[in-house]
C-alpha cells in the first residue's frame, strides 16, 4: 500500500481506504467509455467509502449541490412507482447508488486536496486516450461517413462526442489559463480535432457557443475577429465536414422535422416544461407547456405531447408536474376557476392523463384547471 501512495503521491498519513477509494475513483473517470467496468469501479468506490466513514476516516459534510440531487432521485423513485410499464428497477434503486459517488467524491476533494490534482490529470489523460483511439478508427480503419462514424471506446457516437465535449472545453480552459503549457495545448489540440470528426452537429453547436462565452469572459477582444476566423473557417472547411454543417438549416431530413415538430404547429411559443427519465427512441419527446392564444384572446396553458409513432415513456410523476405547472399559469393568466368541468376529475386522477390515440405531430391532453 505505501508503494500505491507513492504512486500516487499522497501523503504517507492517509488511511489505506482513502487510498483505495480514490484508485477506485481514478479509475471510473479512466473506464467512462465501458460501462461495465465504470460501473464495477463505482461499485468500489462506494464500498472503501463506507469503510473509510465507519473508521472515521472521512467525516461527513453537506453541500448545496446535494439537495437538486436529492430531489431528482426521489422524483426518479416516484416515476418508477407510478409507471404503467415496469421498465425500470425496483424504484430506480440503482440511481441512488450512483448518485451517492458525487457526495463521496466531493468529500474527498475537500478532506484531500491531492484527490483533484489526480483527478485532473486522469481527465486530460482519458480525453487525450479517447482522441487517439477516435483518430485511429478515422484514419486507419475508415470510418468516416454517417453510418460509420468513430465512437472511441464507447459504443455510440453521441456518448463518445459527449464525453469529448467535456474534456475538449475542460481542457480549452485550463489552457487559455497557462497557454504556454504544451500538454493543454496538445491535448486541448487533439481532443477538438476528434470531437470535430465525429459529425455530431449538436455538439458542434454547443462547443461553438461555450467557446464564445468562454471569449466574453475572458479574452473580450478576441470577439473581434471570431466572425473573420469563422468565415475563414468555413472556406476552408472540407466538403463532408462542411456538407454536415449546412444540413442542420434543411428542413427535408427527419431528424430536424422531429426538431420542428417539437415547436408545434398550432403554438405561440412552446417551452420545455418537465424531461425526466430517459427517452425510449429518438421520435418521443416529452411533455411540452405550450402557451397559446385562443380567440378569446386571454392566455391559456395546455399540455402538448409531440410524440409521432410510439408513445413516449412519460412517468407519472412528470406529468403530475406539467399539470401543476399548467394549472398554476391558468390561474395566473385569469382562466383557472373559469370552466367547472376540469374540477370533477381533478389532477390527480389518472384518467385524466390517458394519452389520445392521436399520433400527429402535436395532440393536445386535456387541460387540467383547477
Amino acid at each position: 500500500m505505501s508503494r500505491l501512495r507513492r504512486l500516487l503521491a499522497l501523503p504517507d498519513n492517509v488511511p489505506n481506504a482513502v487510498v483505495l477509494t480514490i484508485l477506485f475513483y481514478l479509475g471510473h473517470l479512466f473506464f467512462q467509455g465501458w460501462i461495465l467496468s465504470s460501473e464495477l469501479c463505482v461499485l468500489g468506490v462506494l464500498l472503501c467509502a463506507i469503510v473509510a466513514f465507519h473508521r472515521r476516516d472521512l467525516r461527513p459534510s453537506f453541500h448545496i449541490l446535494f439537495y437538486p440531487l436529492l430531489v431528482y432521485c426521489l422524483v426518479s423513485s416516484i416515476s418508477a412507482l407510478m409507471a404503467e410499464r415496469a421498465i425500470h428497477s425496483t424504484a430506480e434503486s440503482a440511481l441512488w447508488g450512483k448518485t451517492l459517488l458525487f457526495p463521496t467524491v466531493l468529500i474527498l476533494y475537500r478532506t484531500f486536496p491531492r484527490t483533484r490534482d489526480l483527478s485532473l490529470k486522469m481527465m486530460l489523460f482519458f480525453g487525450f486516450f479517447i482522441s487517439a483511439y477516435g483518430l485511429f478508427q478515422y484514419f486507419i480503419l475508415a470510418q468516416r461517413d454517417l453510418e460509420h462514424r468513430i465512437t472511441g471506446p464507447a459504443s455510440h457516437v453521441m456518448t463518445f462526442s459527449g464525453l469529448l465535449l467535456v474534456i475538449s472545453l475542460m481542457a480549452l480552459v485550463l489552457w487559455l489559463h497557462d497557454v504556454r503549457n504544451p500538454v493543454l495545448a496538445g491535448v486541448t489540440a487533439i481532443t477538438c480535432f476528434s470531437l470535430l470528426l465525429t459529425f455530431t452537429r449538436s455538439v458542434w453547436i454547443g462547443w461553438g457557443a461555450a467557446v464564445v462565452m468562454l471569449l466574453a469572459l475572458r479574452r473580450p477582444r478576441w470577439l473581434i475577429f471570431a466572425p473573420g476566423v469563422a468565415l475563414l473557417v468555413l472556406s476552408f472547411l472540407p466538403l463532408p465536414l462542411f456538407g454536415r454543417l449546412v444540413s442542420v438549416f434543411d428542413t427535408k431530413q427527419s431528424s430536424n422535422l422531429d426538431r420542428i415538430r417539437m415547436g408545434g404547429s398550432r403554438s405561440s411559443r412552446t417551452t420545455l416544461c418537465w424531461a425526466l427519465g430517459r427517452p425510449t427512441s429518438k421520435r418521443s419527446i416529452p411533455f411540452i407547456v405550450s402557451m397559446m392564444r385562443p380567440d378569446s384572446g386571454s392566455r391559456t396553458f395546455t399540455i402538448t405531447s409531440s410524440s409521432s409513432g410510439r408513445s413516449a415513456a412519460c412517468s407519472a410523476s412528470r406529468r403530475i408536474c406539467c399539470s401543476l405547472a399548467c394549472s398554476c399559469a391558468n390561474a395566473y393568466a385569469g382562466g383557472g376557476g373559469r370552466q367547472r368541468s376540469g374540477r370533477r376529475r381533478g389532477w390527480w386522477s389518472r384518467s385524466a392523463w390517458r394519452r389520445p390515440g392521436s399520433s400527429s405531430s402535436t395532440s393536445a391532453i386535456p387541460r387540467c384547471t383547477g
